[in-house]
C-alpha cells in the first residue's frame, strides 16, 4: 500500500487534513490486523501526511523526468514479485557496465 500516494490523492482533491489521517489511520491498521495500536497508526499516518505536504509540488531538474508511458506496477514491480527481481538485476547489469565506483554503502 502506497500510503504516501493516497495522501497526495486525497491532498489534491482538498480533504481536510484531519479526514486524511482518519482514513489513513484506518487503512494502515486493516492491513496490520490490529498488530499496532491505533495511537501508532494515527502518529505514522500523519508523519506520512507531512511527508507528501513537504514533497509535493518541488520543481527543478532533480523533480522532472521523461514519463516512460508505463508505470512499475504494469512492469510487474513492486511487493517483490518477480519483476522487481527482475528489475533490480538488470539495474546491477547497466551499472556494472559503467565505470561508476559509487556503491550501495556509499549512497
Amino acid at each position: 500500500m502506497d500510503v504516501e500516494e493516497i495522501s497526495r490523492r486525497h491532498l489534491a482533491a482538498g480533504t481536510p487534513d484531519d479526514d486524511i489521517v482518519r482514513l489513513l489511520s484506518r487503512d494502515i491498521l486493516t492491513i496490520k490486523r490490529d498488530r499496532i495500536p491505533p495511537a501508532y497508526a494515527e502518529e505514522f499516518a500523519r508523519a506520512v501526511l507531512t511527508e507528501a505536504k513537504n514533497s509535493t509540488g518541488l520543481t527543478g531538474d532533480l523533480f522532472t523526468f521523461e514519463p516512460a508511458g508505463s508505470s512499475m506496477g504494469e512492469f510487474g514491480v513492486g511487493s517483490r514479485g518477480a519483476g522487481d527481481f527482475f528489475a533490480h538485476r538488470q539495474l546491477a547489469r547497466i551499472i556494472g557496465r559503467t565505470s561508476a565506483t559509487v556503491g550501495v554503502d556509499e549512497m
